[in-house]
């Protein structure tokens, strides 16, 4: 059984791994590498390691399992390829490095306002 630790490691490496293979273009077509230079997005699902029952993903900067909360948008389910969140009974699916469901730019809003 592997420690937190290795876990921990191991998921991170996937995700850079299949992150970085997103990003790059076709070997050979004579295009550099893209280079993700600026912080994930938020509400951007980066990456997913899915390994039931202890799966997890990076959505924007924060790793998260099933039941966690990014927010007020709560993590109901993780898939293989996607993650499903819900907020104010709303319910979606948002696949790795999809652009990102309206409800987070909603909740960055109200995260950012001074109640003015």
């Amino acid at each position: 059984m592997y420690s937190g630790r290795v876990l921990l490691a191991s998921v991170m490496l996937v995700i850079v791994m299949i992150t970085a293979a997103s990003l790059s273009s076709p070997v050979g077509c004579g295009n550099a590498p893209k280079v993700l230079t600026d912080k994930p997005k938020v509400g951007v699902v980066m990456g997913v390691l899915y390994s039931p029952p202890n799966s997890c993903a990076v959505v924007g900067d924060t790793m998260v399992h099933e039941g966690d909360a990014v927010g007020d948008i709560a993590v109901v389910a993780i898939q293989s390829n996607a993650v499903e969140f819900s907020k104010a009974g709303v319910t979606w699916q948002q696949e790795v490095l999809e652009t990102p469901h309206k409800a987070w730019t909603d909740s960055a809003k109200v995260a950012c306002s001074d109640g003015k």
